[in-house]
């Protein structure tokens, strides 16, 4: 019993004892996002009047076939995509909706390189509603720089290392040089992001089903989340990396291309 216990946790559908239930995870959807980011990421933006297309950024996009910003794309926004791997598809250098830096991102580099992207399709840091970091790494340190810089998005949404449970302040010293080795040695313990954000004036208002992906919005937004648990203990997700199901059949680079260039 205790085997197959285990093994449904890994598969995330086992016993994890009791829970508050944050209503914003009944959304969850995978329809380009790795788990189920898209639909908590859609019904946020829903509750707080974002839903009218605007402009994103996202740092550490893989191959831009599964991220947390194409089902904007999808919506009809724009944005900028920031990494170090190439994309899976070639972008015009002009003509899209969509900006991609194939750049190595730094603490120092991070903020010029998002008012870079944004340029191009004449946007500023003051235009970013949604922003997302995932960099298996050195995440803390990219978001305090842009926060520094003046981004101040309605919702960021910062990947967390689930190793570590509320209360614990983990972050990785920073490593310009670092390439994450698929171990617990990376990024951000969710209780210190939640002491990052704090004084930008963020609060933290889910963790998605899987543990991977921590959403915070600006406080003044709180009270269209009247629903939602307050307490870190309570939003905390452990990390049961099962695949999520996906909406659809897989994503193919043609279908991506296309919502950047924003055909009708």
């Amino acid at each position: 019993m205790k085997q197959l216990i285990g093994e449904l946790r890994m598969t995330g559908f086992g016993p994890r004892g009791p829970v508050l239930t944050n209503p914003l995870l009944a959304h969850g959807r995978r329809h380009f996002s790795q788990n189920d980011e898209d639909g908590i990421l859609l019904d946020i933006l829903r509750r707080i009047g974002a839903a009218e297309p605007s402009a994103f950024i996202e740092f550490g996009v893989g191959t831009g076939i599964e991220n947390n910003t194409i089902i904007l794309l999808a919506f009809g926004w724009r944005g900028v995509w920031v990494g170090g791997e190439s994309l899976a598809f070639e972008l015009p250098k002009s003509g899209a909706r969509l900006t991609f830096l194939e750049r190595w991102i730094t603490r120092d580099n991070a903020a010029a390189l998002a008012q870079e992207g944004l340029a191009t399709l004449d946007l500023s840091l003051q235009d970013v509603r949604v922003a997302s970091v995932d960099l298996d790494g050195n995440d803390g340190y990219i978001v305090r720089a842009l926060l520094s810089a003046g981004l101040a998005p309605d919702i960021f949404i910062a990947e967390y290392n689930a190793k570590f449970p509320p209360g614990v302040e983990f972050e990785m010293p920073y490593n310009q040089e670092h390439h994450w080795q698929g171990d617990d040695y990376f990024g951000v313990s969710l209780q210190r992001w939640v002491k990052i954000f704090a004084p930008a004036g963020y609060t933290l208002v889910a963790c998605n089903e899987t543990g991977s992906n921590a959403f915070f919005v600006k406080t003044m937004h709180m009270p269209h989340f009247a629903d939602v648990p307050t307490n870190t203990e309570d939003l905390y997700k452990g990390g049961y990396y099962y695949r999520y199901p996906t909406t659809g059949h897989p994503t193919s680079p043609k279908t991506v291309r296309y919502l950047a260039m924003g055909q009708d």
